[in-house]
């Protein structure tokens, strides 16, 4: 064996480490020490993932030759690259990343090169299969894998050891995989589904090949048997799995898939036999078979998802109860009203909520908030509605649940409108390929097309996480290594690209070693293995923006020195969390050691907070109690006034208006704030008894 087939071998294996690694694992796989966001995983399994193609691109060069008519490309590209850059280096996103686990702009930088190198890695390893003619059959059966792993998994977690996901919706199970959030489950299932229906509509529409040898003439018929059996078999579990994320959005998506599939198929078979028009038929009729089946079993809890009270599961109310500084009971009476908003509604805010941010300023509008930037612009325009929805944007979203709104959020209307240019020119060519191709070449891509039309359509309702991208990179290298939409070859690298590759791949393992170092530290807190003191002691060792560690060491420890010398600097951050840690701090320190000073340091803080996002109700909240503090009794009736008017169910600022109202001789005003709060606060039980005893016998100064 040479060394060029050597290479090849070798590049084969990497690419299917690829799929194995960044999809496979991505998608089914969480390790319990890296636990933050649940993202780490996927996120380390997806740079694995780019090495990888890196030693494919040291072993093969790429060589792309295009026609003069597609110098186009060429030059939107290069726009492309322009308009990113710009939007780096000017937007928001260095100033104000020093925050999070896992949403810093460089971690979304490191993830677009990475995507890069695994769409350029899978395909020089198609390219190299198809010379041997196995470019077909591997990537069939890795995605038929695919569907079999989410199958198993998917059954699994919702029959045997039950979804832990914590997103429940009227207490309605709901499978998540490897996510452990059932929206991302949603969004690959459902790309998953609509790839098993187009492949078992066409593989009946389309006619094997006639040149058949006589030998096999016999045997084929059995092994298409087989192949359309295994096909029904697997979309039809596919189809179970799929309804148990109870993901409304995700089955409107892959219908209207299923739909534009089931056009073209019908547009086909008009010029077809019948027997094309019968199986085109019959596979409508297991799809429709397969959802009476479903609605059948699961009735029940399909009839109370379909309600549009939005109730969280206990997972999701400890951690609001934890945000707003209560009990579950808290949590529950926070919004108690969240009823008046279906699920749909609460999207459609959430979009005009970005598109609200995204018209705020030229500067967003033009070039776009940053990769990952979004945090720390949204609060400034959110509605107000959002202080009654339980939801992932009750502070403030990550992103809007949107993937097209995020990317133009994130990139601005110069890189978007170059971007959706490029992909139109792009896809007109393709188009005009694909249908100038055979049956038998239409019917190797249908499926792969069609998961790509199913990955836009789920984007409409959320965004997509790591695996899902290496998965579209994925089909996306295996569809230009064989349509050849343009002249794609590889050959053998010289000395000086397996270099560079060396080289590069050392810089991403360098940057992926620290970023992990720094997650582990965070991760360690989050599942409190060790003493966290033992931790934060030697944070500023971390060759990583480490503010994050500067406000949970700010928080945890407010009387030492070091804390002294972080405070200046969380006090000026544009971040809501770290204004949010220094207010609180200085607060209690003013209090403890009854330093107004510090007091009126966190009122400035705070009025800050209130500039940056006037409609959430605990900043009022928050500034009436320091002007309680000072004594200073009509600010603080004022402030907390203002707080109702934002959430009138504030069930906090009840309490707050109650103990006002006591220090100012009118406990028996104070008793009815406490018993409107008694439903949802456990603690005014204790504040009603105190309120009553003052009505009896009233302190002094009340006399």
């Amino acid at each position: 064996m040479n060394l060029k087939k050597l290479l090849s071998l070798a590049a084969v294996g990497c690419g299917v480490l690829i799929f194995f690694v960044g999809i496979l694992l991505g998608s089914f796989a969480n390790i319990p020490g890296f636990y933050s966001y649940y993202t780490t995983t996927k996120y380390f399994a997806m740079v694995i993932s780019g090495v990888l193609a890196l030693a494919i691109i040291g072993c093969f060069t790429p060589v792309i030759k295009l026609p003069k008519s597609a110098m186009l490309y060429v030059k939107l590209f290069g726009l492309l690259l322009v308009f990113l850059v710009i939007t780096i280096v000017f937007s928001t996103a260095p100033i104000s990343s020093l925050v999070g686990q896992f949403t810093q702009w460089e971690f979304n930088l490191l993830s677009y090169i990475l995507y890069a190198l695994i769409f350029i890695g899978v395909a020089i390893t198609f390219v190299l299969l198809k010379q041997s003619k196995l470019d077909v059959t591997l990537f069939g059966v890795l995605m038929t894998l695919l569907c079999v792993a989410a199958i198993i998994y998917g059954l699994g977690e919702f029959y045997i050891w039950k979804p832990q996901t914590g997103y429940i919706s009227n207490f309605v199970p709901r499978i998540s995989l490897g996510f452990r959030n059932p929206l991302f489950a949603a969004f690959l299932l459902g790309m998953l589904w609509l790839y098993s229906f187009t492949e078992l509509v066409f593989a009946w529409i389309w006619q094997l090949p006639a040149k058949v040898k006589k030998v096999t003439n016999v045997i084929t018929p059995h092994l298409t048997r087989i192949a359309l059996g295994t096909k029904v078999i697997i979309f039809v579990l596919l189809t179970h799995v799929f309804v148990l994320t109870f993901t409304r959005s995700a089955w409107i998506s892959a219908a209207v898939g299923a739909g534009l599939a089931l056009g073209w198929a019908f547009l086909l078979v008009k010029r077809s036999n019948g027997i094309a028009i019968m199986r085109t038929s019959l596979t409508v009729g297991i799809l429709l078979l397969s959802i009476l089946m479903n609605v059948f079993l699961l009735r029940q809890p399909l009839s109370q998802r379909s309600e549009n009270v939005f109730s969280e599961g206990q997972q999701t109310i400890r951690t609001i109860a934890q945000a707003i500084g209560g009990n579950q009971e808290s949590a529950a009476g926070f919004f108690q009203n969240a009823n008046e908003y279906s699920t749909m509604e609460i999207r459609l805010k959430e979009w005009q909520w970005g598109l609200t941010t995204l018209f705020s300023s030229p500067k967003i509008f033009l070039i776009g908030a940053g990769p990952d930037a979004l945090n720390f612009v949204l609060p400034e325009t959110r509605p107000a509605e959002f202080n009654n929805i339980p939801t992932d944007s009750f502070t403030r979203p990550t992103y809007i649940r949107n993937m097209y709104l995020t990317f133009i959020l994130m990139h601005g209307a110069l890189f978007t409108i170059t971007a959706a240019v490029l992909a139109g020119v792009v896809g007109i060519r393709f188009v005009k390929r694909f249908l100038a191709l055979s049956d038998t070449k239409k019917k190797q891509l249908v499926g792969p097309v069609f998961l790509l039309i199913g990955f836009l359509l789920q984007g409409i309702f959320y965004y997509p996480t790591f695996p899902l991208l290496v998965l579209i990179m994925f089909t996306l290298g295996y569809i230009v290594a064989r349509m050849e939409i343009f002249s794609f070859s590889v050959q053998p690298s010289h000395l000086q690209g397996k270099l560079l590759t060396l080289f590069i791949a050392i810089i991403i393992s360098i940057w992926t070693g620290i970023t992990a170092y720094a997650e582990v530290k965070l991760d360690l807190i989050a599942l409190y293995w060790v003493p966290t003191r033992e931790i934060l002691q030697d944070t500023d060792k971390i060759p990583v923006p480490s503010l994050i560690f500067k406000r949970i060491f700010t928080y945890h420890y407010p009387d030492t020195q070091e804390s002294s010398a972080f405070l200046p600097e969380l006090a000026k951050s544009k971040d809501l969390d770290d204004l949010r840690v220094a207010a609180a701090v200085y607060y209690g320190l003013g209090r403890s050691n009854y330093d107004l000073d510090m007091v009126n340091k966190s009122i400035e803080i705070l009025e800050t907070m209130v500039e940056k996002d006037p409609t959430a109700p605990v900043h009022y909240d928050e500034l009436g109690l320091r002007y309680l503090f000072l004594q200073d009794y009509d600010k603080s009736r004022e402030y907390f006034d203002k707080a109702l008017s934002v959430k009138r169910d504030f069930w906090f600022t009840y309490m707050h208006m109650g103990e006002l109202l006591r220090q100012t001789c009118n406990p028996k005003e104070a008793l009815a704030w406490y018993e409107g709060a008694k439903p949802y606060v456990p603690m005014a039980a204790d504040e009603i008894l105190e309120a009553k005893v003052e009505i009896e016998n009233p302190i002094a100064g009340c006399r």
